[in-house]
């Protein structure tokens, strides 16, 4: 599984200007040779507006963000992985969307594991599921999910091939040592696992706002091995070769007969 994992740019005041950028990703790593499979994009809709106390208009999953992601998954024909604040009953939520081939939402993935600065404005959702899509079993993890080991052992006991992170972390100036704090527990629940996962952040290219996210992608093999790594405060793509054993045949053959 051919991975473009995109660490994209993000202003709390700029929504317009951040959703056509990671269209532009989209195209950028699909129109790519060889093209990737899917495209995993960070939580870019809304979530560091909100964190940081900017009033943001929060969309339900089968929004604009899915239309427009889902637009350019049809015409490149690959999968996309995004994450959003969600607008949902109960609450706003952290999640992470996946995106078929099709244009269809196959999986939405609300954040379950919430950190303290997160809860003052999301919910925590309350189960970890997979999907089985052509390429395998995807399990979608949001944010700090990606460090809680019942999340991990969650998507693994459903089957599980391979981890997918979108994620907004924020930091304040001070905080030095959470960047690689992240990255360290992120490798060892892949490591403890047996796991590929390929993660995705966003970056406001600069320090200009409180809590600032400086960009932490990265993809990690199943020994927890950090093999590719995204530059702080860059705006760029990560290519990733992922090796997922084949679907079953009779889940290829349901991915089909979807598909028709």
């Amino acid at each position: 599984m051919r991975v473009a994992v995109v660490q994209a740019g993000v202003c709390p005041t700029g929504r317009t200007t951040t959703f056509q950028a990671a269209l532009a990703a989209i195209d950028a790593a699909a129109a790519n040779d060889p093209a990737p499979d899917l495209v995993l994009l960070p939580a870019f809709v809304d979530v560091l507006a909100v964190i940081s106390g900017r009033g943001a208009p929060l969309e339900a999953v089968q929004g604009q963000t899915a239309a427009g992601c889902g637009h350019r998954a049809r015409i490149w024909g690959v999968f996309v992985a995004f994450g959003m604040a969600e607008r949902g009953s109960g609450g706003p939520y952290l999640s992470s969307v996946l995106i078929d081939r099709d244009g269809d939402v196959r999986l939405s993935q609300r954040q379950v594991c919430v950190s303290k600065t997160a809860g003052v404005a999301f919910k925590p959702g309350c189960a970890h599921r997979t999907v089985h899509i052509l390429l395998g079993r995807i399990g979608l993890l949001a944010g700090d999910d990606l460090f809680d080991a019942r999340a991990w052992d969650a998507v693994v006991s459903d089957g599980a091939q391979v981890v997918l992170g979108s994620a907004c972390w924020t930091r304040r100036s001070t905080d030095k040592k959470q960047k690689q704090s992240i990255r360290d527990r992120i490798a060892e629940q892949s490591k403890r696992c047996g796991l590929w996962c390929a993660v995705a952040d966003v970056t406001t290219g600069s320090g200009e706002f409180d809590l600032c996210a400086s960009g932490r992608s990265a993809v990690f093999d199943q020994t927890g091995r950090m093999v590719h790594v995204a530059q702080a405060h860059q705006a760029t793509t990560l290519w990733a070769d992922i090796p997922v054993p084949g679907p079953s045949v009779a889940g290829e053959n349901k991915e089909e007969k979807r598909s028709g």
